[in-house]
């Protein structure tokens, strides 16, 4: 526990936690194809978090040397260079006791247990785990928005590859748990090595207004070769009334 010094201010060294975690693991033989890549993902972790890999820094997918915030996924690929036979991960996490870092219920020497009754926690706070991925996909990145003056829906995908090329990408749009599609664009677009964000913008005459005694929705998809992804949307228009 820190403790607060003659002038009520907490020594540098005693306002912050740092917390190490360390496992070991093997990648199954059926990871090993030139299509595939293995990937380890935080659900959350807070509040710094770095990450070795048999004593290699990994930057996160997004080129963080340090994970900053408790309360979004972060990923980490891992270098076939760097894979052996047996595996270590080692997992080093620093949380500070600073009332200007959002901490949910995190205790700070500000705000005693964060306001709330709950008990305080750090390191890893949502589940960790690893998988095979596709070199060249789509990540789990994908926005719907409905335009309903132009009769519009307009995607935003997040696409991340390894082998620069011209790729597809197959965009439907259906009404609920319809199979029959009300719109469909399929797109051809080159791609340089890394992520990049695409925009999309699907026609849709005549789509059918959300109102809660017609809740109807819409479930957009894109795939290219690979897993599709879903989301869901409606196309709701919101009016002031005047009095």
């Amino acid at each position: 526990m820190a403790k607060l010094q003659a002038n009520g201010q907490l020594a540098s060294w005693q306002d912050e936690v740092i917390a190490w975690y360390e496992r070991e693991f093997e990648v199954p033989p059926e990871w090993d194809t030139s299509a595939t890549n293995v990937q380890v993902t935080f659900g959350a972790c807070g509040y710094e978090t770095c990450v070795w890999l048999n004593g290699h820094p990994l930057p996160t997918i997004e080129g963080e040397t340090t994970h900053s915030g408790e309360y979004t996924s972060f990923s980490f690929e891992l270098p076939r260079e760097y894979l052996q036979a047996v595996n270590r991960l080692t997992v080093r996490v620093t949380d500070t006791f600073d009332p200007d870092i959002p901490r949910g219920k995190q205790e700070s020497h500000v705000y005693k247990r964060g306001g709330i009754w709950y008990h305080t926690i750090s390191g890893p706070v949502r589940s960790i785990w690893i998988e095979p991925i596709e070199r060249n996909r789509l990540r789990s990145r994908l926005s719907v928005v409905s335009n309903i003056e132009d009769q519009l829906v307009e995607f935003q995908v997040t696409v991340r590859v390894q082998d620069p090329g011209l790729y597809r990408l197959r965009f439907v749009v259906t009404a609920g748990e319809d199979e029959q599609p009300l719109a469909v664009k399929e797109v051809e677009v080159r791609l340089d090595s890394g992520e990049q964000r695409q925009h999309v913008a699907l026609e849709l005459p005549g789509a059918e207004l959300w109102s809660p005694t017609n809740p109807h929705a819409l479930s957009g998809s894109c795939s290219t070769h690979g897993p599709k992804w879903l989301c869901f949307t409606d196309c709701r228009l919101l009016r002031a009334a005047p009095h």
